[in-house]
């Protein structure tokens, strides 16, 4: 209750400001502290309906991410048309997880570090396998998986199996990413 007081209370004075620069006057925007750290992308859990997701999806649809297996480019107007879930997929596949021995929460799960944009094809291609597994679907040639690699904000320690490992590491990508494109390095 009290986090959505407080999102109504920002979102309100956003507005003000918003209404301020419309009208000409001495505004407040862009005079506020970016505050991110790692744990907004292991803690927040996918959602389609939260802004964290929201935010979480725009991050990644400016790097242009490209198919997993395919190498292709994503079509992002379908990704990001409202209300499309079905280009969103779990890195470490769901069912993978659950048939680990340390059965890893849905919370763990489901954080948005474990997300990207693949597309269904590659996604059913992928199933519940690990990454070492999926990895002989995805290109041999390295350079080509550094870059399909690169556009998901995805490290090269996915394919070790290594769940914590993994969400880790690409918390800190994906924070740099955030921290530069929010010019706060």
């Amino acid at each position: 209750m009290r986090v959505r007081f407080l999102w109504l209370t920002l979102i309100t004075l956003l507005m003000l400001e918003v209404q301020k620069l419309k009208a000409g006057k001495d505004h407040n925007l862009g005079d506020f502290d970016v505050s991110l750290d790692t744990d907004f992308f292991t803690k927040n859990v996918f959602r389609m309906s939260s802004v964290a997701t929201n935010t979480f999806i725009l991050l990644l649809a400016q790097a242009k991410p490209l198919n997993f297996i395919q190498g292709t480019n994503i079509s992002l107007q379908d990704v990001l048309s409202q209300g499309n879930r079905k280009e969103f997929h779990h890195i470490f596949p769901k069912a993978h997880l659950q048939r680990l021995e340390n059965q890893y929460k849905d919370e763990q799960i489901n954080c948005l570090a474990n997300f990207s944009v693949l597309s269904r094809t590659d996604n059913n291609k992928i199933k519940d396998q690990s990454p070492s597994k999926y990895r002989s679907e995805m290109p041999t040639d390295d350079q080509i998986l550094d870059q399909i690699l690169a556009t998901h904000f995805c490290p090269i320690n996915v394919f070790i199996d290594d769940y914590e490992s993994f969400l880790t590491s690409r918390a800190e990508l994906l924070l740099k990413k955030a921290k530069e494109l929010s010019q706060v390095i």
